[in-house]
């Protein structure tokens, strides 16, 4: 009888520890898909996040994109008006170079041919003129030509000339003429530029929005620019050709 009960006590802690493993495998079993399911859910969370980072990170690059558009826009701009202020800052220390010797020597710019001026002579000083105190600009001398000086702003050549009347930037040069039956003959400053650099600086120099070569201080020709000196002299008085 007490072999009996042993084994049947036995049988019953057994069937105790069965259960009991049977609770720990189904608890560890719960444990690990829960692990599992916080593992896909913190998974989604993460692809979700990375999905929003790639989103965030599309619509940054695109703002960036498009203020690098507008920065070079601006930037370009303000490279062009600091060419015109440029040109008409050279215009101008041009036309002081131009007064300044006429102060010094009491004489314009001695005249090359029936429409050119000397310009060489702001830089070098000419034979027989009284009263030289130059040079008067800092420009090279072009060494194609003996009358002209080199543009630093465009390094093409520039020109120092004169012509007759209101038209003197009039296409056809024989009406430019400037003789000794002529009233007064203007001086001004004449260089090649493009045509949007043209636009720029008529608005620069007039400021009225008209382009044309017979209106304002600056106009053009067919393939040069002028600038007016706002200097004239009497041609009785020069020994013009």
């Amino acid at each position: 009888m007490l072999k009996l009960k042993k084994g049947a006590m036995f049988g019953i802690e057994g069937r105790v520890l069965r259960k009991e493993s049977g609770r720990l495998v189904l608890t560890s079993l719960r444990k690990l898909t829960f692990r599992l399911v916080e593992g896909q859910q913190a998974s989604q969370k993460l692809t979700a996040k990375g999905a929003m980072f790639g989103l965030d990170a599309r619509i940054a690059l695109a703002i960036f994109g498009a203020l690098s558009v507008i920065s070079g826009a601006a930037l370009y701009s303000a490279i062009q008006e600091a060419k015109v202020t440029q040109h008409i800052t050279q215009s101008n220390n041009i036309v002081m170079a131009v007064e300044q010797y006429l102060l010094d020597t009491g004489e314009i710019v001695p005249i090359k041919n029936n429409y050119d001026l000397d310009m060489t002579a702001l830089v070098e000083k000419p034979t027989g003129v009284t009263g030289w105190n130059g040079p008067y600009i800092n420009f090279e001398k072009d060494s194609g030509s003996d009358f002209k000086l080199v543009n630093p702003l465009t390094q093409k050549n520039i020109i120092l000339s004169y012509s007759n009347g209101s038209d003197w930037a009039d296409s056809t040069v024989a009406s430019r003429a400037c003789t000794q039956s002529t009233a007064k003959c203007n001086v001004y400053v004449l260089y090649q530029t493009t045509n949007e650099m043209f636009e720029k600086l008529e608005e620069g120099y007039d400021g009225d929005g008209s382009v044309g070569y017979l209106t304002g201080k600056f106009r053009k020709s067919s393939s040069d620019t002028f600038v007016n000196a706002g200097i004239s002299f009497d041609p009785k008085n020069a020994l013009l050709p």
